[in-house]
């Protein structure tokens, strides 16, 4: 009768079976790390920060991710704009972030809670 291969490797089932999956889980992983960006992407996604940043929104995603994520008060042009030169703006949603803002009359500077809407779009490679 032909040995089983754990039997082969001196092995018990369990063991040899838990080292099968652990390395083609391993193998999964290293497959799945992500590619480095080129720098026309880095490019892309530098100006697309500033369009954002310039027209009052933040951008939320960290830098170089492809996917990008940003909010911006509900009255604000950044999704249309952005729609406009041929990128694929999806609400994402809201959230509540804290904006600075100068007290009239006063003139002392705080903080409020300020509703904004989340938005998402994808670099272009």
């Amino acid at each position: 009768m032909p040995k089983s291969p754990w039997q082969d490797a001196g092995l018990s089932r369990a063991v040899y079976y838990r080292q099968q999956l652990e390395a083609e889980r391993a193998e999964n992983i290293r497959k799945a790390e992500p590619k480095p960006l080129t720098k026309t992407q880095i490019e892309r996604w530098a100006d697309l920060h500033q369009i954002i940043f310039d027209n009052g929104g933040t951008v939320v995603s960290p830098p170089g991710q492809m996917r990008m994520r940003f909010n911006c008060e509900a009255d604000s042009g950044i999704p249309d704009y952005l729609r406009s030169k041929g990128h694929s703006v999806i609400p994402a949603g809201t959230a509540e972030v804290l904006r600075a803002c100068t007290e009239a009359g006063t003139g002392i500077q705080m903080v409020k809670p300020t509703h904004v809407f989340v938005y998402e779009l994808q670099v272009q490679k």
